[in-house]
């Protein structure tokens, strides 16, 4: 649905992970419309587990491009789960508890209506100490 860059927000002086619709100016409408709603439903929830939306708005649109859809997320500096595993099985121990705050995290999301479509290893970001968030 999108693309993920690391930015700088200057205002604030902190790193973010900026997402935009796939296709940027060239996404069509309802593309847009859905990565909007997308943004405006993760802004809406509040759980430890789960990336935070700073902000969701529009680039400026010029005379040879539209605009484009937007929203500033919580920098997850710990990589993905994908890649902090590399394939190596975990001790069970860890493995429970990471599979225990998960299931908190989409619990929590299911109360709200959400039902995340992409959940996957490498959608499960981390915190620079391992601490898992998902986006």
């Amino acid at each position: 649905m999108g693309v993920v860059y690391r930015a700088r927000q200057l205002g604030l002086k902190r790193i973010v992970a900026l997402k935009m619709v796939l296709g940027g100016p060239f996404a069509n409408p309802t593309s847009q419309a859905r990565f909007r709603s997308e943004a405006e439903v993760i802004a809406r929830m509040q759980h430890p587990n789960i990336v935070q939306v700073f902000a969701v708005g529009t680039t400026r649109a010029d005379s040879v491009l539209p605009s484009v859809v937007l929203f500033s997320l919580e920098y997850m500096d710990g990589g993905s789960l994908e890649e902090s595993l590399c394939g190596k099985p975990q001790p069970a121990r860890d493995a429970a508890r990471l599979v225990e705050t998960l299931a908190r995290a989409v619990q929590y999301a299911h109360e709200q209506g959400i039902i995340h479509r992409d959940l996957k290893s490498a959608n499960i970001l981390l915190t620079l100490d391992g601490g898992p968030q998902d986006q």
